[in-house]
């Protein structure tokens, strides 16, 4: 309707059917060839050192939580402590940052391209241009972090889930939740649906086992074997660092939690900030549920809320 009430140039030029589009096409381009400079000749490597440093820490005394800011679950630090020998953390961080831009490149030009048949040209535009400067992604490439890699892989697993390869399917799931948990709801939204609840379960299962397997591993490293074989200490880890400190109400952290806690200039009565988060969760969980009602558990909009919620 808008494009009709436009000049005839105009609608031309927003349906791509003039040189223009080449024009528009080279800008997104050089979008990202900035932000991807950028990231390839920042000398830190930022998250990728830290989980480079937790898996060097892992394989030379098995205790990767003693690093401050390692939060993650025992599988990324086993395969960090694994490969500390043979690859350097600025290696590292030039493979996670090629990763990051190839998956981001990809499934940018995926969705973009699958939304082009549903959008008007203007809006698929300013779609492309909004998401080739996303600051969440672009920020992850910079901080050459994991959200990127996990995702691509959680949505593998859902597309090869929605083609019916079950075991395919709950094996990539599981892998990308034991690398970051950005799909952690996932298995368990398809545990509620009778045709999906297999798949569900063995999803779970591979994370259960995968981080068993890595504490196993990481306990080898060890001087006490026993003390450190407890898989559930990635856990205790992210509980005992996620408690008020400097992290909580920093202005880069936007959990809802950091939210409120700026909102209100401190973590004075961190419990109840604490409740009163969990229960706004709650209560957007039950709209997301009622949202939902009457779609397949298999549908897009399902994963694209479990996702949201995850995060």
């Amino acid at each position: 309707m808008a494009i009709a009430q436009l000049s005839p140039r105009a609608a031309k030029v927003l349906t791509g059917r003039s040189r223009l589009e080449y024009v528009g096409y080279l800008v997104l381009a050089a979008i990202v060839a900035a932000w991807s400079f950028r990231a390839f000749h920042d000398p830190s490597a930022y998250d990728t050192a830290a989980a480079w440093e937790a898996g060097r820490i892992a394989w030379l005394t098995g205790h990767p939580e003693v690093l401050g800011t390692w939060t993650g679950m025992p599988f990324l630090a086993a395969v960090f402590a694994a490969s500390s020998d043979v690859l350097g953390v600025h290696a590292w961080g030039q493979l996670i940052t090629t990763l990051n831009v190839a998956v981001a490149v990809a499934l940018g030009a995926v969705v973009l391209r699958r939304m082009r048949p549903l959008m008007s040209p203007l809006w698929w535009w300013i779609a492309a241009y909004g998401l080739a400067s996303f600051v969440p992604l672009v920020s992850t490439v910079w901080w050459k972090q994991f959200n990127l890699i996990a995702l691509l892989l959680g949505l593998m697993g859902f597309e090869l889930l929605r083609r019916q390869r079950l075991h395919w399917a709950a094996a990539v799931i599981g892998v990308s939740i034991a690398i970051k948990p950005m799909v952690i709801l996932l298995p368990f939204v398809l545990l509620v649906r009778r045709d999906t609840r297999r798949a569900g379960a063995e999803a779970l299962a591979w994370v259960i086992g995968l981080n068993v397997a890595a504490q196993l591993f990481i306990a080898t490293r060890a001087h006490d074997v026993v003390s450190t074989m407890n898989p559930l200490s990635g856990v205790q880890n992210f509980l005992h660092k996620s408690r008020p400190n400097i992290f909580l109400c920093h202005p880069v952290n936007f959990s809802p939690g950091s939210l409120l806690c700026r909102a209100i200039r401190g973590a004075q009565y961190w419990t109840l900030q604490r409740i009163a988060v969990w229960c706004a969760l709650l209560l957007l969980g039950a709209w997301v549920v009622r949202a939902l009602r009457g779609r397949s558990i298999l549908s897009w909009e399902s994963f694209a809320f479990a996702c949201a919620l995850s995060a």
